[in-house]
């Protein structure tokens, strides 16, 4: 009598059993040289939008993968992908959207750069029907024939958040603002950069969309920051050719420690992400030049010597004397009495030579 409540829990137990949540899978699309292997990374987002479970794609540092179709992230059924890309670059090669997530989707990307997006409508680089978080992470030179040539988020009850990330370069779109285009949903930015577009937000005039900025420059203008608006900036973030800040840039120091999303270290380049006491705007700190340390060299001191006195500078009064009265030899007197005494024996002789000269004179004409 008891076999048939057994057989019965043990049949619910195994109906129980393909709901418990599988294992993540981790994903490793590898790289020759600098070429990253685009076919298994595709490989493996088509994967993690189907196998119901939290997945992560982790990217070879360095490398570039250029895809031949768009990346495109499935719901299943909430389950987060991770993307880690380790500094890599993915590239749709200017011909084809990067990434874009699904309804439902929830997708996580860090420390990736995404450029060489095209659409011929809209959201060259992103486009977002989901739940999407970006952290240090670089979007440019994407493009769009109308709106959103770096990101578009649709309308909906989407979100986009964007930490510690720098989206630049957007220029050819035709109706709407490049950078990011808002339809709808909530955007937030914290510690990031959107400057050097042709137009770096926008929205749609009838969509209800909330965007909230914290600790971020938004290079044109602040007037579509319509939630949270806390420490902004506008203006030229000076940033360099690779969007790097240069010395003197506002973004420098000018972020936001405390909105730095848990476990992040280091910024896209790997550089620490906090250096001189406060994070920067964008992906990148600025990393102060080294300072030169001179070499010390020796220095000759020469010894010191002992001065005679004779060449001792004389006192004032000594140069009064001098002055008043000749200098006197202490022996002149002496020598002067003698040359007089010579003097006088030299005229007596010749007085003796003239008085013999007249006798013989005188003999000599009286003989």
């Amino acid at each position: 009598m008891l076999r048939r409540p057994v057989t019965l829990l043990i049949a619910c137990l195994l109906l129980l059993l393909p709901t418990l949540p599988a294992a993540a899978a981790t994903f490793n699309p590898g790289c020759t040289g600098t070429t990253g292997d685009a076919a298994a990374l595709q490989s493996a987002v088509t994967t993690a939008g189907s196998n119901s479970q939290a997945d992560t794609i982790t990217l070879a540092a360095g490398c570039t993968y250029t895809l031949t179709s768009t990346l495109t992230v499935n719901a299943d059924s909430g389950n987060t992908l991770t993307i880690n890309g380790n500094g890599a670059t993915i590239s749709g090669d200017n011909a084809r959207r990067v990434l874009s997530t699904s309804f439902g989707a929830a997708v996580v990307i860090s420390d990736v750069t995404i450029t060489g997006g095209y659409n011929a409508s809209s959201g060259g680089g992103i486009y977002n029907r989901g739940t999407l978080t970006i952290t240090n992470s670089r979007i440019t030179g994407n493009t769009a024939d109308l709106v959103g040539g770096g990101i578009l988020q649709d309308s909906g009850p989407f979100s986009l958040t964007i930490n510690n990330s720098t989206i630049t370069g957007h220029y050819s779109c035709g109706i709407g603002a490049c950078g990011i285009y808002i339809m709808g949903g909530t955007v937030t930015l914290n510690n990031s950069i959107i400057a050097y577009n042709n137009g770096d937000i926008g929205s749609s005039s009838f969509s209800g969309y909330v965007l909230h900025a914290s600790h971020s420059l938004i290079q044109s203008s602040l007037s579509n920051v319509n939630g949270t608006n806390t420490n902004n900036l506008t203006g030229d973030p000076l940033l360099d050719t690779n969007r790097r800040p240069q010395a003197g840039s506002l973004v420098i120091d000018a972020g936001n420690n405390a909105l730095i999303p848990s476990g992040v270290t280091t910024d896209l380049a790997g550089n620490a992400r906090i250096i001189g006491g406060t994070v920067d705007m964008g992906a990148y700190e600025y990393v102060p030049p080294p300072t030169s340390t001179p070499t010390a060299t020796s220095t000759f001191t020469p010894t010191a010597t002992h001065t005679p006195s004779v060449y001792a500078k004389p006192h004032r009064h000594a140069y009064a004397d001098r002055d008043a009265e000749p200098h006197r030899d202490p022996h002149g007197d002496a020598h002067a009495d003698r040359d007089a005494d010579r003097d006088q024996h030299e005229y007596a002789d010749r007085d003796r030579d003239a008085d013999c000269h007249g006798d013989r004179y005188k003999h000599a004409h009286r003989d």
